[in-house]
């Protein structure tokens, strides 16, 4: 009787010790991410990215390390509009001397609509890994918050990415900045000829102030990633007399010639308007006046009537 008593009492035990422990382990499943689906990333221009709620889960944010692609990441910590995320799996050096290296991708995200979020990358560029803001770290441990969420160098107010839900382009536009409110009349400049000659393009940004139209009919080279010349302009901010609009392409893409998302920094000198272009986010460094490594060239605006009339 006494060993019966006694193997229930271990039975309960060990099933007690195991409920807590299940419960422990629920408990570390601390993030819940906004996001879940097939969403545009202006961070990761070429391909699409995919969210899952239920395993904390991010694939499409590819970044490459000793030769080695990574693309899958898990949310391993949330503190209000926080996330740090770590790359699974890390990355195993092939060469002697040289450490495994563990990556984690630290965002703040705002939200602009249902369909459309902000964030920013808080850490430092990393030269050997595409100058992508990240923390590294050669041990094999969970990184916090406020380990990883720090940089010597932090993103600018121009470094701002944004997600998009996959085919909710119409409902992601907002007001374009002012100085895309214009009916223009423009030249482009792609760093080696001119492809558009002064005055013959045209370019409407008053039919629809969240939208703007270049006729590419009348240029030999299309611009800004698109193949129709209509862009809309999902978030803009403005640095000094600089704008920094990210605009999304409302065609379908092939990732080759044509993307979802456009960069545009515009800014005035004199009686002209100036915009260059890049893939995706903007960048660090770009401005108006100079053609961006990722970018087509320099588009040449002049103003021959402003949308404030309509």
């Amino acid at each position: 009787m006494k060993a019966m008593q006694q193997k229930e009492i271990t039975c309960v035990s060990f099933l007690s010790m195991l409920w807590l422990c299940n419960l422990i382990g629920t408990s570390e499943e601390t993030c819940l991410l906004p996001w879940d689906g097939v969403w545009y990333d202006s961070a990761f221009p070429l391909n699409n990215v995919t969210f899952d709620g239920g395993s904390q889960t991010v694939s499409g944010w590819k970044i490459r390390v000793y030769n080695t692609e990574g693309t899958n990441w898990h949310c391993l910590e949330e503190a209000g509009n926080t996330l740090l995320f770590k790359s699974t799996p890390g990355f195993e050096s092939l060469v002697f001397g040289l450490p495994d290296l563990y990556v984690y991708r630290c965002i703040q995200w705002s939200k602009l609509s249902d369909d459309v979020y902000q964030y920013y990358v808080i850490g430092d560029e990393q030269s050997n890994i595409g100058n992508q803001r990240l923390y590294v770290d050669i041990r094999d441990i969970n990184a916090t918050i406020a380990t990883a969420c720090s940089a010597s160098s932090p993103p600018s107010t121009a470094e701002f990415h944004i997600l998009v839900k996959a085919d909710r382009e119409s409902s992601a536009q907002s007001n374009c900045p002012s100085l895309f409110l214009h009916n223009f009349t423009y030249s482009h400049d792609n760093g080696t000829i001119a492809s558009c000659k002064p005055a013959n393009g045209s370019a409407d940004g008053c039919f629809n102030r969240s939208q703007v139209a270049f006729d590419f009919t009348k240029c030999s080279a299309p611009f800004g990633f698109s193949t129709n010349g209509l862009f809309y302009c999902v978030h803009s901010v403005t640095v000094g007399n600089a704008q920094y609009v990210i605009t999304i392409n409302p065609e379908i893409v092939n990732y080759i010639r044509t993307f979802k998302f456009t960069c545009f920094v515009l800014q005035k000198n004199g009686a002209y308007i100036y915009a260059s272009d890049t893939i995706g986010s903007c960048k660090r460094n770009q401005t108006a006046f100079s053609k961006d490594s990722g970018g087509n060239g320099v588009v040449k605006m002049i103003s021959h009537d402003s949308c404030r009339k309509y």
